[in-house]
């Protein structure tokens, strides 16, 4: 019973971007933690869809946690499953996300604030461009972990999906930004295909995976 709850949670994050218009990116970049309490409570448990896993950082704050693409990406959300119940002081209240084109090149702030979270969280990545929200476009993000409820010094969080738009939407993009080619909206569309088969977790613990 334990273990369908927690499969019927790890999956509530879908409710947050429902429609056809998103896709869940993830695991298209390499992530790196600043810290990890041991073995067991790294990469693989923030990662994992079950809810019981996850990371806890092990040192002073603010605790990094920093994702790197291949390509400048277009990304939409990063959703967090938090959960004050169980973590109590070890739960995020303040985050801060950064962006940019390189790790030495980080700004446009976004920071977010929790009370007593339990569930998936989501923070809205896009910009406003006339009346639309378009998503980022970009190499590097870095979640930063500022402050955790009760002035607690270590952090968990036991979930973490990243979202860009659906394939259909970025070819809409590509359309736009370059007249329609049909070769440049055909390749737009090979490489959403390629980039949605890359949905196994790796099992690999630690503070880095690529």
């Amino acid at each position: 019973m334990r273990n369908e709850k927690s499969n019927e949670a790890s999956k509530k994050w879908q409710a947050l971007i429902s429609g056809g218009e998103f896709r869940d990116i993830t695991f298209e970049a390499c992530w790196t933690l600043s810290s990890c309490k041991a073995e067991g409570y790294g990469i693989s448990q923030l990662l994992n869809p079950r809810i019981e896993n996850y990371w806890q950082s092990d040192g002073g704050q603010p605790h990094r946690i920093t994702l790197e693409f291949q390509k400048k990406t277009e990304i939409c959300f990063v959703l967090f499953y938090l959960d004050f119940r169980m973590d109590e002081s070890y739960t995020p209240s303040k985050i801060v996300i950064h962006y940019g084109s390189s790790i030495l090149d980080l700004g446009n702030p976004i920071i977010e604030n929790f009370h007593e979270p339990s569930g998936w969280v989501r923070v809205d990545l896009r910009r406003k461009r006339g009346d639309t929200l378009v998503p980022i476009r970009t190499f590097v993000i870095q979640i930063s972990i500022l402050q955790n409820h009760q002035n607690g010094r270590d952090t968990h969080i036991r979930g973490i999906r990243v979202i860009g738009p659906s394939a259909t939407s970025e070819i809409d993009t590509v359309k736009t930004i370059l007249g329609g080619s049909t070769a440049e909206l055909r390749m737009a569309k090979t490489m959403s295909r390629f980039q949605s088969r890359m949905k196994d977790i790796p099992e690999i613990g630690g503070l880095r995976l690529r």
